[in-house]
């Protein structure tokens, strides 16, 4: 077993948040790191996007060569010109993720490319990782696709409709499949909650939260944006995440919070029918926890 550097065994704890998108880390780090100090002052937190491959075009790619698969002699490996990593995105969604390889892909697309940038980060230092996904409409069934209606014609993507309930999509087919995938592998990380994620050789305490649409959705009820959500999501920041008491006032008070039910009623309530299209979140369950454990 290799010895611990002298630096690693001097690095404080930390608390590793995954998010989808740099609005996600620009609205939520501030309050958030606030309520890990207040309970934990000698930890450090770090808000992780993860690493994708993907081609010029923007294409996700396979990068499960990048994780040490074998491949024999006889296999052909595609070159594909421009690839590059790409930060952000969402892992559940993935064509190429299953709930049989997402801790590796968590492993591999958010841990070890922080490891590698160096600045203190140590997988063995790790002691909570607490990860913050949108559910897009994950849980809708067939009943709740819509064709895009016809002032939308034009609309590039999947239109959510919160007040109708529906997606709106012109592949109806790819959405069904999205939704099938993004379900298992979020019910499967939801049980790892009970037993936490393994991480190399780790197994760490895990948890998972959720905001329905999405964050953008929620903050400024807009389940559609498509630009500005960097700028609003700093708005956001600086009218309530840099006041520790604003920002659980605002989840606290918002009727779309509904972790006052509890962590797993809040789950099991989002699932239902078409509430993962519509504007809830179960953060402050999250916000509440850590207050908890700050007294």
């Amino acid at each position: 077993m290799p010895k611990k550097s002298k630096k690693e065994k001097k690095a404080p704890n930390i608390v590793v948040f995954l998010v989808e998108g740099e609005s996600d880390q620009i609205a939520l780090e501030s309050g958030l790191s606030e309520l890990i100090f207040t309970a934990f002052p000698d930890y450090e937190v770090r808000f992780l996007l993860q690493q994708r491959l993907v081609n010029a075009a923007g294409d996700e790619l396979d990068d499960s060569n990048d994780e040490g698969d074998d491949l024999s002699e006889d296999d052909e490996v595609e070159f594909i010109e421009e690839e590059e990593y790409k930060l952000g995105g969402d892992i559940t969604s993935s064509s190429f993720v299953t709930p049989t390889n997402i801790e590796t892909k968590i492993t591999n697309r958010f841990i070890i490319p922080a490891v590698k940038a160096g600045g203190g980060f140590y997988e063995k230092k790790i002691v909570r990782i607490i990860q913050i996904v949108d559910l897009d409409g994950a849980y809708l069934n067939e009943e709740h696709l819509a064709p895009l209606a016809a002032e939308r014609s034009d609309w590039e993507g999947l239109f959510y409709n919160p007040d109708a309930g529906v997606i709106e999509t012109d592949n109806r087919e790819d959405t069904l499949d999205r939704n099938e995938r993004k379900q298992k592998n979020l019910d499967y990380l939801l049980s790892l909650t009970e037993t936490g994620i393994k991480i190399k050789s780790s197994t760490i305490p895990y948890e998972i939260y959720f905001f329905s649409r999405d964050l953008d959705h929620f903050i400024n009820n807009d389940p559609n944006m498509k630009s500005g959500k960097k700028k609003h999501a700093d708005r956001f920041n600086r009218a309530y995440g840099l006041y520790v008491d604003r920002f659980c006032k605002f989840f606290f008070e918002d009727p779309g919070a509904i972790g006052h039910m509890g962590y797993d009623e809040s789950w099991d309530e989002v699932k239902r029918g078409s509430n993962s299209v519509k504007r809830f979140t179960n953060i402050d369950c999250l916000i509440k926890k850590l207050m908890d454990e700050a007294e």
